[in-house]
């Protein structure tokens, strides 16, 4: 995934359209930087509910991230267009696809280097005033559509360190009553990587759903590991491969899982 009060004064920011000298300095930080993990609170709002919840988070170039939170157990990874939402706790793996609109490209924002898709879908403004140690520098999107039903966000706010341009701050205001904070701390840039870090393991017995479509009723024995690893097989980095899946006939999700021996 800007929060109400400021919205209201947005005509107060120190924002411009987003420069040539900008995207350069952008991309050429960005472009350096092929792994980051990191740690960061979530602070979620909904109407006066309002939730926090502690998480990490690993990007792996050009199109992986994983997010990890501990209450609730999930895990949420972006593989290019492909999610996967995780949770031990129910069993169950749930796989979409997003579209390929210029829209998706804002769950990348965050830690790439490429602003052109976004450039088609929003209106990007750049604050260079901004009052924090950790940076100078906000970029607000709003969508271009004309139909606010049909975008992903009302508005969103990335706050920006000034040496690596990385996210400090995520502010997405889904509509007036709801909004996610994000606060990110403990960057780590380029660790030696394990491909399996840019995979999940997924738990024996886990039911496995993808776009509405029961896939595997019960991952077997020994679990797997999912999706294919980053990075494999164009740059040759190699992993153990992950126990190959049952052959399932898929079924639509409502229809009632069978019991063993039926």
């Amino acid at each position: 995934m800007i929060i109400a009060s400021i919205l209201t004064l947005a005509p107060l920011f120190t924002a411009s359209a987003v420069s040539d000298e900008f995207l350069n300095e952008f991309m050429k930080k960005r472009a350096a930087i092929q792994v980051v993990t990191g740690s960061f609170n979530q602070r979620s709002t909904v109407g006066e509910d309002v939730e926090e919840t502690p998480g990490t988070v690993l990007f792996a170039a050009p199109h992986r991230i994983r997010l990890h939170t501990t209450t609730p157990d999930l895990t949420v990874m972006l593989d290019n267009k492909r999610v996967f939402e995780y949770e031990p706790g129910i069993q169950q793996l749930r796989i979409f696809d997003l579209d390929d609109s210029p829209e998706s490209a804002i769950f990348f924002l965050s830690f790439n280097n490429d602003l052109n898709e976004l450039d088609k879908a929003y209106d990007i403004t750049l604050e260079e005033n901004v009052e924090s140690p950790q940076g100078s520098r906000a970029m607000h999107l709003r969508p271009k559509t004309s139909d606010p039903d049909q975008a992903f966000f009302k508005s969103v706010a990335v706050y920006i360190r000034d040496d690596t341009f990385l996210p400090w701050r995520v502010i997405i205001q889904h509509d007036d009553e709801s909004k996610v904070e994000l606060e990110f701390t403990e960057y780590t840039l380029n660790p030696a990587l394990d491909v399996k870090d840019t995979q999940m393991e997924i738990a024996e017995g886990t039911r496995v759903i993808d776009n509405d479509v029961v896939t595997i009723d019960a991952v077997p024995a020994g679990g797997l590991r999912m999706p294919e690893p980053a990075g494999t097989p164009e740059t040759g980095t190699g992993a153990n491969p992950a126990p190959e899946a049952p052959a399932i006939v898929e079924r639509p999700l409502e229809a009632p899982a069978k019991a063993p021996g039926e």
